[in-house]
């Protein structure tokens, strides 16, 4: 999956959350914050995305981290986000016979 795909991800991940939250989903894309920009998402919300984006692209995050609050930067846009998941691994979720 190339970087595009992952932010593409990210946002749909982030588009759920504030829906299934009954918030607005108005303009958010690569550039948007989720912390700083949108209303209502907070640290309980990135750690679900957290957890969400972890399972659906099968990537290793360390125990208790929150993509959109740990780190250097503490309100990083969707893009800053897909950065970072692309530098984790990714699970195998088949095995070579």
């Amino acid at each position: 999956m190339d970087k595009q795909e992952i932010i593409g991800q990210v946002i749909q991940t982030v588009i759920h959350i504030q829906e299934m939250s009954g918030r607005s989903t108005e303009g958010i894309g690569a550039s948007t914050s989720p912390v700083a920009d949108l209303e209502g998402f907070d640290s309980i919300n990135g750690e679900e995305a957290t957890l969400t984006l972890a399972g659906s692209l099968g990537v290793d995050l360390p125990e208790d981290f929150n993509l959109f609050t740990s780190g250097s930067r503490t309100q990083p846009s969707i893009e800053e986000v897909a950065d970072a998941l692309c530098g984790y691994p990714v699970r195998r979720l088949w095995h070579d016979d």
